[in-house]
């Protein structure tokens, strides 16, 4: 009796969350499946399972109670962490790379479509380096060193959200200036509130769905006033070109990016038999990864329309 009330006893509050206690016997647990050694679920500490940082539906394979050293040793080790950390730290190396590239191949593109292109590929930097910290750090001994990696995380996804959104303000209304300085700066507007509620602390599960919803969304508004307004009948080839790639990417890829993470497929139908490779998580990071890439990607073709299409406003 004295274990449950000392289980439910008074919550503790740190950095704005409102946490359990830790119960004895999640104590001994701890003690007992410390160091890099692999854990099975219900070996976790309660503050590690009631954030959503683990599914109920991978079983083993997890760590925690690490140092900061034996964190870096992690992605080294075979765990339900290890291909979550290097999708995230090979696609950052990835646009660092082609933001080299961009850099030194000025020549293809001018001022605009520089500032434009570089904007996607910064904006990737931070999402997956943050993304590859998350992974890291999950598994510290510190509660406050993985929260502080867990809102890094996010805020990562936040600001490659609206990179990636850029081009399509930018080029979509290229030649409409006014409403596209208008969107960008909505855009701006935006992103600073996504960051400032997750600095908060204001990012409960359902919450943080629909602020995602709400920045890949977005261009969906500009679209529809291009389509009723400015230019119903499409005439301008970079507006067509434009629409036409965000339809065929992100409006392709959210839907299942939002499917991999909210329902947890494919574990979720059979828990414990991707604890290591194929879980919901994987294929998230490989779809989120893959809508960057085409976006970078798709910078090049915007430029090269812009310059050979000028625009015909009525």
């Amino acid at each position: 009796m004295a274990a449950t009330e000392h289980e439910k006893g008074p919550a503790r509050h740190r950095n704005g969350y409102r946490l359990p206690d830790v119960s004895a016997r999640e104590a001994e647990q701890r003690i007992e499946c410390s160091g890099v050694v692999g854990c099975s679920l219900r070996e976790l500490p309660r503050w590690r399972t009631a954030n959503g940082w683990c599914s109920p539906f991978i079983r083993n394979g997890y760590m925690y109670n690490l140092s900061t050293t034996q964190c870096f040793t992690t992605p080294f080790r075979w765990t339900n962490e290890t291909l979550n950390f290097w999708t995230s730290f090979l696609a950052a190396v990835y646009f660092l790379g082609h933001l080299v590239g961009v850099v030194l191949a000025r020549e293809r593109q001018d001022s605009f479509d520089f500032f434009v292109h570089a904007c996607v590929l910064v904006s990737c930097l931070p999402c997956c380096l943050s993304s590859a910290a998350w992974h890291l750090f999950i598994n510290h001994r510190s509660e406050r060193a993985a929260r502080l990696a867990n809102v890094a995380d996010i805020l990562g996804v936040w600001v490659a959200g609206g990179g990636t959104v850029v081009p399509v303000f930018a080029y979509g209304l290229y030649c409409y200036q006014g409403y596209a300085r208008l969107y960008l700066s909505g855009l701006a507007v935006l992103v600073v509130v996504l960051l400032f509620c997750t600095a908060r602390g204001m990012k409960s599960h359902p919450f943080r769905l629909f602020q995602a919803a709400l920045l890949h969304l977005a261009p969906a508004l500009a679209l529809l006033h291009v389509w009723l307004v400015l230019d119903p009948g499409f005439t301008n080839s970079l507006t067509t070109v434009v629409w036409n790639k965000w339809l065929s990417t992100y409006m392709v890829l959210f839907p299942f990016m939002l499917a991999t993470y909210t329902v947890k497929f494919p574990e979720r139908f059979w828990p414990g038999k991707f604890d290591y490779v194929g879980q919901s998580h994987q294929l998230w990071h490989c779809l989120y990864i893959y809508a960057l890439y085409c976006w970078h990607n798709a910078c090049w073709e915007f430029a090269d329309v812009r310059r050979t299409h000028p625009c015909h406003v009525r």
